[in-house]
């Protein structure tokens, strides 16, 4: 299993556009205000793979303006990962996180207000940057993405404690909350470089499917992963009430949503008493439920179908970049 700070080698083929982004990032760092502008730094400074801005790079590769519209690419790459920080600051706030990639998170280190602060400022910062370099029909995709990514994040808050959720309500809430980010990245690079309607059409979807592989093999590592493969505790959305789909799968399953139920109840009593649960007694019945297997099959035919996605596009490097990173995120699970 790859560890959060695994690089997809494939980026090699555009990383100095990537390391360009980076500089935009630590910049804007540099220039946010006190009492913010340590909680920024250290928050761009904790790294990541850079898959969103990365993809945003790659699909500007499909277009004839790529090369005259440089400048904007990659303004449009450094602000969807910085929406993409933003989100990461508030989940962990909602779900008062200790750690993130490995460290810290900031409302441990900073206090809830001045990462909700730090978090809202980047999301503005973000728009500020988007606005200049997209047409107006490329912002009513931008607001229509973080308008789900909301959704999502407020269905997800509605189904905690929900042993009722469907698998098919889950893969909606993913999604919205996930593959509406990935799919805007894909899209957008292809926009601005002016890829023909299919072609963008085509990365629209397979960022979609990418994305919802991503946050199924997510869900995979909150159970069978560990601390320091993935940067953060594991079981933390079982702690918060928040079932994916290994588990809801398996409360499906003939005689397992009993064994499973007292481990995921929330406790008698007050309503936000939280149930004690053993992460690993969970994941081992959800192993024997067939959860497991069948997350891991729902993202196998996640990643046939961003695959398939790619299939009719131009014959670029860059597509085959976007098709070996299919398997890097899907083998993050296994």
């Amino acid at each position: 299993m790859m560890s959060i700070n695994e690089k997809f080698q494939g980026f090699d083929l555009i990383q100095a556009e990537i390391d360009k982004v980076e500089s935009l990032l630590r910049d804007l760092a540099g220039v946010s205000p006190e009492p913010l502008w340590v909680a920024v730094r250290d928050m761009i400074n904790a790294g990541g793979k850079r898959l969103r801005p990365a993809l945003v790079i790659a699909c500007s590769y499909f277009g004839a303006k790529k090369d005259q519209r440089q400048d904007q690419i990659l303004q449009a790459a450094a602000a969807i990962e910085i929406i993409h920080l933003a989100t990461l600051i508030h989940d962990d706030i909602i779900d008062d996180s200790p750690v993130r990639r490995g460290v810290p998170a900031l409302q441990e280190r900073f206090g809830k207000e001045i990462a909700v602060f730090a978090g809202d400022y980047l999301l503005s910062q973000a728009l500020s940057m988007l606005v200049p370099c997209l047409p107006p029909e490329l912002l009513d995709r931008v607001s229509d993405s973080l308008k789900s990514l909301c959704l999502g994040e407020i269905e997800q808050f509605a189904h905690r404690y929900d042993l009722d959720i469907s698998v098919d309500e889950h893969l909606g809430i993913i999604r919205k909350k996930t593959a509406s980010l990935f799919s805007l990245a894909c899209s957008t690079g292809a926009s601005i470089s002016e890829a023909p309607p299919p072609v963008v059409n085509s990365l629209q979807v397979y960022g979609t499917h990418l994305g919802m592989l991503f946050q199924l093999i997510d869900d995979i590592l909150d159970l069978y992963g560990s601390k320091t493969k993935i940067g953060k505790p594991t079981g933390r959305d079982l702690e918060e009430g928040i079932y994916t789909l290994p588990i809801i799968y398996s409360l499906g399953v003939g005689g397992f949503r009993a064994r499973l139920e007292p481990h995921l109840r929330p406790g008698v009593g007050a309503q936000d008493e939280r149930p004690s649960c053993d992460a690993g007694t969970v994941a081992a019945i959800v192993r024997e439920a067939g959860g497991l297997d069948h997350a891991r099959a729902v993202a196998g035919q996640m990643a046939a179908l961003a695959r398939e996605a790619l299939s009719g596009l131009p014959d670029v490097p860059q597509k085959y970049l976007l098709a070996d990173l299919i398997d890097f995120v899907q083998d993050r699970g296994y």
